[in-house]
């Protein structure tokens, strides 16, 4: 089995590291742009060297994961290529989920197997969970060969790969701050609203928690759709007249919620459930008519 070497063992890199460490991979060696950091990363590994030399931990393995920032890949990929460094039969991937494999060409023209692989998944801190991995999707972009190689490795973790092609990345990748960035975000706009009924904010997170939890868990069994609850699906004009009204000091909010309401609309409409007059009051209240 390859040895793994991580160039950028931060918060992604570290996480992955350890999930293919704990599926049989051993860590050869792991670099980050700060001793310390790579010191972090290396007691959470537990094995294989640990420096700021990417180079040197680009020699090391035969499975190279890098999981720099983006503006960094390409800088570290000048490095390499210019590096003394056998590329023949080695694998290397990037783990971002925006910009292409093809970055990585240098490496391929020396005889290396490249993909990008990137996993549907937030990766706040450094994690050790053997399960944090479980069931996530892993996005690969690359030749059909690197596909099925790094494919394996990710079914390996627990996860669900699946071929992306490279035109589609940037969708691809703003649905997923969407999903995430984008809804820590509502979440925050929402509990500062809460927050104004005299909780802490803090104390309005803990309380739109269950909801939000029992929501996500309605759209996993159910579907977006059906999972739709609210004033829109019940084409209740008045509740969304006096919500709008009463965010009429808080124009973010007051935008935020009429263009989401207008999707929920458009949700509604193609189920079928309300009538063309009811859809018609709720489209003239959503966009100020």
């Amino acid at each position: 089995m390859d040895k793994l070497a991580i160039i950028g063992a931060g918060r992604v890199g570290a996480t992955l590291g350890k999930a293919l460490q704990n599926s049989g991979y051993a860590i050869a060696a792991l670099s980050c742009r700060t001793l310390s950091s790579a010191e972090e990363s290396h007691r959470i590994l537990g094995e294989g060297t640990y420096s700021t030399d990417n180079i040197r931990t680009a020699k090391a393995g035969t499975l190279l994961m890098i999981s720099v920032t983006d503006r960094e890949i390409s800088p570290v990929i000048d490095k390499l290529k210019a590096a003394d460094i056998v590329w023949k039969k080695r694998k290397v991937f990037h783990c971002s989920g925006l910009l292409p494999t093809s970055l990585l060409d240098p490496l391929q023209h020396k005889g290396a197997l490249v993909a990008s692989l990137h996993p549907v998944q937030s990766f706040p801190h450094k994690s050790s969970n053997p399960d944090y991995l479980k069931d996530v999707y892993f996005s690969i972009e690359g030749s059909p060969q690197a596909v099925e190689f790094f494919g394996r490795i990710a079914a390996l973790l627990g996860g669900r790969p699946f071929p992306i092609r490279e035109k589609d990345k940037p969708l691809y990748h703003a649905a997923c701050s969407i999903a995430s960035n984008d809804f820590v975000a509502l979440l925050k706009t929402a509990a500062e609203l809460m927050a104004q009924a005299g909780l802490s904010e803090q104390e309005a997170i803990q309380a739109l928690y269950p909801l939000v939890r029992q929501t996500l868990e309605n759209i996993k069994s159910l579907g977006p759709s059906s999972a739709l609850t609210g004033p829109v699906v019940r084409g209740d004009t008045e509740i969304l007249r006096r919500q709008f009204e009463g965010l009429k000091n808080w124009p973010f909010p007051l935008a935020l919620h009429k263009m989401l309401g207008t999707k929920a609309a458009e949700m509604v409409k193609e189920k079928g459930i309300l009538s063309e007059e009811k859809m018609k009051k709720i489209r003239a209240l959503l966009e100020d008519k």
